[in-house]
């Protein structure tokens, strides 16, 4: 969708109609229409988003699993743990500060939304097997500072993949906007 808005930019006699119906097929058909991914390492490093902007809603998406430890199965992703002598996820680790192999936002700990299978609604403590995990946000015309936390994130390796999302009302005024450029220029 993304070239088909592009190639819609650049060519000057394109109808109007047509680009609203590519960007209303993406937002209705239920494309995800990316407005950022980034690259988290495992390594403690905080790496920044841009500005979200002040009163727009925004989805935030944590997908992956990185290795923590030197314990070959001590992996966690954005909210859980696996606890390798147990065998099981976890949400906190017994004996560790709580907010441990957690993703963070702004120096933040979150309660990331899971969901027991694809399909299900995301909830609040609850483990997701596929390691994707949302957070609704408000922007506030700042970035986001995001990290993964651990105390002892020396031997980590690996990164979490994030995505911010613009939520359909968000988009939705994203394409007014785009209309009204458009016809300003024509």
């Amino acid at each position: 969708m993304a070239c088909e808005v592009a190639k819609a930019f650049q060519n000057k006699e394109f109808a109007m109609t047509k680009f609203v119906a590519i960007l209303m097929a993406g937002i209705l058909g239920g494309a995800t229409v990316k407005a950022e991914t980034i690259v988290v390492p495992a390594n403690g490093n905080t790496v920044y988003s841009s500005i979200l902007l002040s009163g727009e809603q925004y989805e935030i998406r944590v997908e992956g699993t990185y290795k923590y430890g030197f314990n070959p199965t001590a992996f966690a992703d954005g909210e859980w743990s696996f606890d390798s002598a147990n065998l099981v996820w976890i949400e906190v680790m017994p004996g560790l500060p709580t907010a441990n192999q957690d993703l963070v936002i702004n120096n933040t700990e979150f309660d990331w939304l899971g969901r027991s299978s694809t399909g299900d609604p995301f909830m609040v403590h609850t483990f997701s097997p596929d390691h994707v995990y949302i957070l609704p946000w408000l922007g506030q015309n700042e970035p986001l500072a995001l990290r993964i936390y651990d105390a002892y994130s020396g031997d980590n390796s690996g990164s979490l993949t994030v995505n911010i999302v613009p939520e359909p009302a968000t988009l939705g005024l994203l394409v007014l906007g785009g209309v009204t450029f458009l016809r300003r220029r024509a």
